[in-house]
């Protein structure tokens, strides 16, 4: 049936709805809640890899007021078009996912990533003077 359903439609659709239905949920802690097994919170969440576009999300948002690392990756185009920097979220903007997964194991074993990318003033030209050391 479901096989079916594909063929039916263009768009796809109904696969899209099966693989939601299997996305992470949001909880909500209420008074008699009680976590199950495998539930993640926000607080545990280290970093998130996005495309760079797509920052408007309401899940970013809240990760952005918290202290996880936020990584957007500009190689990857979206027809989207929320940038971070309009919505004041601070983000370490890669080129590839291969240099987000970078940043993703130098964060998980305690490198800055700023340590990684050198930062060298302007070189200036030095003379050398016509003293000797004796």
């Amino acid at each position: 049936p479901r096989s079916a359903a594909e063929e039916l439609g263009y768009t796809f659709l109904p696969c899209v709805l099966v693989g939601l239905s299997r996305a992470p949920q949001f909880v909500v802690k209420t008074g008699n809640f009680l976590p199950k097994l495998g539930d993640i919170w926000a607080e545990e969440v280290d970093a998130v890899v996005i495309p760079a576009s797509t920052c408007g999300g309401s899940a970013l948002l809240s990760f952005s007021q918290l202290s996880t690392q936020i990584i957007a990756v500009e190689e990857n185009q979206t027809a989207l078009q929320v940038p971070p920097e309009p919505l004041g979220i601070k983000v370490m903007r890669v080129h590839s996912y291969l240099e987000a997964l970078g940043l993703l194991v130098a964060h998980r074993a305690g490198i800055s990533a700023e340590s990684l990318s050198p930062s060298l003033s302007s070189m200036h030209c030095l003379s050398i003077s016509d003293k000797t050391v004796s």
